[in-house]
């Protein structure tokens, strides 16, 4: 028997061994603290759905043709009196033939193939699913959407945007004064690795703002743990950690990754960074209100979003506040260039890990 987990990219199940029966597996998912509420609903949709889509598409199940027609046969009459919503995965796991359960398997090793993509796509998940807020069209603000914004996709659901704090203006001052600030680039790379890890913890959970997560949903503190994991640079005290080019927190993240048996792999970690990259993307248009503040204002905003969001996750343990709003007000500060050079080292290292791994895929040719 095998058990499907969820890896870094938050939508990509994994599977893993196990001798577990399937109704065992679902009380050890309903149990797990690591897993999140999103996590549970979806692994236990998944096996409903691939039950309904042996009804439609049974063929896609079997390699071999006669196989597949008396599959189809013995499958669609277990089925035909079962409501698949109020089955548990146990007796749904019992009806597949030895076949159908490894296809099964198969396309969850697999998230790219057709099945997974089929699977993945049910209505039953997405509506469970919030894409990340900085993915919403309706932010696509800098010179690409000059002529206004793009028409919004109504099926896909975003999570709202974080409220903004408000970064002291003495700190900003203070920034501004000092020729060090102006030039410590450092400081810029862990600011990108931060948005790194807020996009790997977003992911993970499936939630977008980090901020709405109630106190007292465990999720709140599973999402507190994964920083304090994969961003020990903001989240203890006395870290000196710095990081001095893309690379090196590309590496940084890897181990942490790796440490949490997220099993990374250029692919989605290329795809964290990408994430990172856009939300460190100055905005070259930014609109300015009467009331408007400094931070907001700013071509920084977005990544002020970020650490605005990631401060009311911590808003009550000081040190971390006041780390979030020191990044906030060196931000404020960078000039354009520098913010750009930055992103756009990150989006180029995130195109050549994806270009390696789609190489990785390609036979080699005689």
């Amino acid at each position: 028997m095998n058990r499907i987990k969820f890896n870094l990219k938050t939508r990509a199940p994994i599977v893993e061994r196990t001798d577990k029966p399937p109704c065992e597996i679902e009380k050890d998912i309903k149990l797990d603290p690591k897993t999140s509420t999103d996590e549970k609903k979806k692994m236990m949709e998944l096996l409903h759905k691939f039950e309904e889509e042996s009804l439609k598409q049974p063929d896609l199940l079997m390699e071999d043709k006669e196989l597949a027609d008396e599959d189809e046969d013995d499958l669609v009459s277990k089925l035909e009196d079962l409501d698949l919503d109020e089955t548990d995965p146990d007796t749904l796991w019992s009806l597949l033939s030895p076949s159908q359960r490894e296809k099964f398997l198969k396309a969850m090793r697999d998230p790219s193939s057709e099945l997974a993509v089929e699977l993945l796509a049910a209505d039953e998940l997405s509506k469970h699913q919030v894409s990340p807020w900085w993915e919403s069209p309706a932010l696509q603000t800098d010179e690409t959407t000059v002529n206004g914004p793009e028409p919004l996709n109504l099926t896909v659901r975003y999570g709202a945007v974080p409220d903004m704090i408000s970064v002291p203006e003495q700190l900003i001052a203070s920034a501004r004064g000092s020729s060090a600030s102006l030039s410590n680039v450092t400081l810029l790379y862990n600011i990108l690795a931060t948005c790194l890890a807020y996009a790997y913890v977003t992911r993970k959970l499936l939630t977008s703002p980090l901020s709405s997560i109630k106190v007292a949903d465990p999720d709140r503190k599973i999402a507190r743990d994964l920083f304090g994991q994969v961003a020990p640079f903001l989240t203890e005290k006395r870290s000196t950690l710095a990081f001095n080019s893309v690379d090196d927190l590309v590496t940084f993240f890897w181990s942490k990754f790796d440490s949490l048996s997220d099993t990374p792999t250029d692919t989605s970690v290329a795809k964290l960074l990408s994430d990172a990259a856009l939300l460190l993307k100055p905005q070259l248009i930014t609109t300015i209100s009467s009331d408007d503040t400094t931070s907001t204002s700013s071509p920084s905003r977005t990544t002020l979003l970020v650490l605005s969001d990631i401060s009311r996750l911590f808003t009550d343990i000081k040190y971390i506040s006041h780390k979030l709003n020191f990044y906030a007000a060196q931000l404020c500060v960078y000039d354009l260039p520098t913010l750009k050079a930055v992103s756009e080292e990150a989006q180029i290292t995130a195109l050549q890990m994806q270009s390696q791994a789609q190489n990785h895929h390609i036979p080699a040719t005689s």
